[in-house]
């Protein structure tokens, strides 16, 4: 059994871990992944970046599991930037997941009782361009990784 701390900390992280024991799963947000992981937290149901850009995630995860923390680091920091980037679409809740899978190419639809205003043109721009730049950033850190192996 587990716990979800959508808005938790790593102290309360480990409190509930040192409480409940080591078969306590705990999931934080995916800005406090690396440093989460390294005290004990078992991942993160995420939100935003991760949704639209699950290759982030799974290289975050991948990096932190094989012991390479710098390169966790920078994916770390990555998403920290895009989540800086994208900070002004956050006034549309959950529509940015929504039309971060449409322009990842997913044909999804609203679910009808969460109806959600829609992004302006100049957001919409500025969200494709954002999730464009994290995987151009990505596959930069990538095809550096490779290079140096």
């Amino acid at each position: 059994f587990g716990s979800k701390l959508a808005n938790g900390n790593l102290g309360q992280a480990r409190t509930y871990i040192r409480t409940l024991g080591d078969d306590f799963v705990i999931f934080i947000p995916i800005d406090m992944m690396l440093p989460g992981m390294l005290v004990g937290v078992n991942g993160s149901i995420a939100a935003g970046a991760p949704v639209t850009v699950p290759e982030v995630g799974v290289q975050l995860i991948e990096a932190i599991w094989a012991g390479d923390l710098l390169r966790a680091q920078r994916i770390q920091l990555l998403l920290l930037e895009h989540g800086n980037r994208t900070a002004p679409l956050r006034q549309y809740g959950r529509r940015t997941t929504f039309e971060g899978l449409r322009i990842r190419g997913l044909d999804v639809k609203e679910y009808p009782r969460w109806r959600t205003r829609p992004m302006s043109k100049e957001h919409l721009k500025l969200y494709e361009d954002c999730i464009k730049r994290l995987m151009d950033e990505l596959a930069q850190l990538s095809t550096t990784a490779a290079a140096a192996q």
